[in-house]
């Protein structure tokens, strides 16, 4: 498991980098420049935001376990059977497929923590109003006639004059009109409905209307709450288990356990269900928006895909949405955080053409995992999971086995040898086990497989176990300090801290002044043609030049950005300025380059390629470029004799040195935080 000195380290890491942060607020000379400088204030208000976001709170070092996988393949039942003292309190649903959407949060009962054994957790009110305002479910609304209103705190769903078919219609129990509001906190379920059966179906089972009962379920803070406001607002429920089997399978002691947390979560791709009356259209996107959510906040380290043998993986659903929101480099983090587990291994014998196909060609892995799942979890790219557990519920095998023996262990006595024959050199099972590199584990795997008291569930266990004291200070060094945003906060404290103040602290925007004015010194400012000169000289053919070769949706941003790397490096170049002046010029550059992008709408321009619009594009965004090359240097050469109001600041020797405090702190942070990715092999 992870060393708990490294967490201690990011942490520390984390309160040095926001302490100067606040340091750096608190500075008399840095308050005087934020109120001169909007585009200043702006970058802080982002930084500050950031860190309001993941960073306020400890980090916790535990790994969050969740099993993803489609409705009806089985996770539940896997859970069940991991889980067994939880699962006879009644909360682990395995008969049921039409469940409510909400995470199923399993911790370690650590008696010494205080924490209730059972919580209800609602989203916030910005995840619920996402969810109403999805596209899709504002267009069943109103084809439906359901009217939604955002109030400052609540959500009014208005159904009254909705349009559902009546023989559906006229088994709604719940009123035609409904508040949705998230909690004011947590609630904790009282003992006396921890084990009641009835409370809890109520709260995961969309029941049927027979006997579904409308009156509040529960209230928490003056606010009441009936079921069907309940499945649009609950995010998850966290209870406590004693991982009796854990730690049976694992040998981890009690601290150990604590920093696991297992998480059931909703089926991939759950349909909507007329149960929820006017809601049905919203809740029948929440599965998904559960783990969307869970993904985008970081909630989740290692995912496990479980998927019934002889179907498909459904996870492309999710692994599109979450690069169309995160981006395509957060899902190559995601690839190496993948388990991947074929439940119902019973099923190659069972099947009759998965069964045809192991018997018969040899190739029932490359067509039960190869292309029904792998090739269909990640669009668009080969994904190989490094990972692969089979395993089994035993429930299920002795309800009826390929011996129909009504026995666990006698039935995979019987599938033993066949297991094993798929290891036997130059077979089809075995060269795809091999392209895999799971060959070295399978073995392990049919001995666990074939263990009535592993059944597979214990070897994928002790395989995550392997992935967290492999892998595990590599995954928190990205979840903690990347996709946490530290060092990017650190890292823009220091161009913050480096462009406005020197290497002593002081403020150095007299240093930018001169830098500017040498760069602009070649022009003579006395000579109102100068700057004409010089851009048709210099940058009108190279203009031409670079649009030219333009093509694609963004070559008018492109062709922006490529001529001001033009301008700054001809005007470096023109003066032969020194390396710390050309630093210096290149930041104030880069950043009023962004600035321009914007004010003059290339960041924004959507126009026809030049060959699209038969050339006469091309001459719009020339006579553009070449008119704002001209007030690029006109700003430049302005700005390097005629300092702004208030940029010379007047700083004390103590504000000087709490900037020069501040500026050591991030340095250090920033160069201890590279160092340890690189050691754990996190680029940056």
């Amino acid at each position: 498991m992870t060393n708990s000195n490294f967490i201690d380290q990011i942490n520390d890491i984390r309160c040095e980098v926001l302490k100067s942060l606040e340091e750096l607020r608190q500075s008399g000379s840095f308050q005087t420049l934020s109120a001169s400088s909007e585009k200043l204030r702006n970058r802080m208000d982002s930084i500050s935001k950031r860190a309001a976001r993941r960073l306020q709170t400890s980090f916790d070092g535990r790994f969050v376990i969740a099993v993803v996988g489609s409705s009806g393949h089985g996770k539940t039942t896997i859970i069940d059977e991991m889980f067994p003292s939880l699962a006879s309190k009644g909360w682990l649903e395995t008969d049921v497929t039409d469940t409510t959407s909400q995470a199923l949060k399993i911790e370690y009962n650590d008696q010494s923590d205080g924490k209730p054994p059972v919580v209800v957790n609602s989203w916030t009110l910005s995840q619920i109003k996402g969810m109403f305002s999805d596209a899709e479910v504002e267009r069943q609304n109103e084809r439906n006639g359901i009217t939604i209103t955002y109030e400052e705190d609540h959500i009014v769903v208005d159904g009254r004059q909705a349009n559902f078919n009546p023989s559906d219609a006229k088994h709604f129990k719940f009123p035609k009109i409904l508040d949705v509001y998230p909690f004011d906190a947590p609630f904790i379920v009282p003992e006396a409905k921890q084990r009641d059966k009835d409370f809890i179906s109520a709260l995961t089972v969309k029941q049927a209307s027979k006997n579904i009962k409308t009156p509040p379920l529960f209230q928490t803070s003056e606010k009441s709450y009936n079921t069907l406001q309940l499945r649009a607002v609950v995010k998850d429920v966290t209870l406590k288990d004693d991982y009796k089997n854990i730690r049976k399978w694992t040998g981890l002691d009690e601290d150990q356990l604590d920093k696991l947390v297992f998480v059931d979560t909703p089926g991939i791709g759950t349909s909507g269900s007329i149960k929820d009356e006017i809601l049905t259209h919203t809740l029948e996107s929440k599965s998904r928006r559960v783990l969307l959510e869970l993904f985008a906040n970081d909630e989740l380290d290692i995912i496990v895909h479980l998927v019934l043998c002889g179907r498909q993986s459904d996870f492309a659903n999710i692994w599109k949405s979450l690069e169309e929101t995160m981006g395509p480099g957060e899902m190559e983090d995601l690839a190496e955080r993948i388990v991947l587990a074929i439940n119902g291994t019973n099923i190659f014998f069972s099947n009759a053409d998965l069964n045809r196909h192991m018997t018969e060609h040899g190739d029932h892995l490359d067509t039960a995992i190869g292309d029904n799942i792998i090739e269909k979890m990640a669009p668009g790219r080969h994904f190989k999971p490094g990972i692969a557990c089979f395993l089994d519920s035993k429930r299920i095998v002795e309800s009826g086995g390929f011996l129909k023996a009504g026995n666990y262990a006698k039935t995979y006595e019987g599938y033993r040898p066949v297991l094993e024959s798929w290891m036997t050199k130059d077979s089809p099972a075995a060269k795809f086990l091999e392209t895999y590199g799971w060959s070295e584990s399978f073995r392990e795997n049919i001995d666990a497989l074939c263990d009535p008291e592993d059944r597979g569930q214990g070897f994928l266990t002790r395989k995550i176990q392997e992935l967290i004291s492999t892998k595990g200070d590599r995954l928190f060094a990205k979840k903690y300090l990347v996709r946490s945003g530290l060092l990017s906060v650190a890292q823009d404290l220091k161009e913050i801290t480096t462009e406005f103040y020197d290497a002593e602290g002081g403020v150095n925007s007299q240093a930018t002044l001169e830098a500017i004015k040498g760069i602009m010194s070649f022009l003579d400012k006395e000579d109102p043609l100068a700057i004409e000169k010089f851009a048709l000289q210099s940058f009108d053919a190279k203009v031409d030049e670079i649009t030219e070769k333009m093509s694609g949706p963004g070559w008018v941003m492109d062709s922006f950005e490529k001529v001001c790397s033009a301008v700054y490096h001809h005007l470096v170049e023109q003066t032969g300025a020194p390396a710390e002046v050309q630093e210096t010029f290149w930041r104030v550059f880069l950043n009023r380059a962004q600035e321009w992008s914007e004010i003059w709408g290339y960041a924004y321009a959507i126009l026809p390629t030049p060959a699209e619009s038969k050339g006469r594009t091309i001459d719009l965004v020339r006579h553009s470029l070449k008119m704002h090359v001209r007030e690029m240097l006109y700003q430049f050469q302005s700005e390097g004799y005629s300092p702004e109001p208030g940029t010379l600041i007047e700083q004390s020797t103590e504000d000087k040195d709490r900037v020069l405090g501040v500026i050591h702190k991030i340095e250090k942070q920033i160069e201890v935080m590279k160092s340890i990715c690189k050691k754990v092999g996190v680029l940056v």
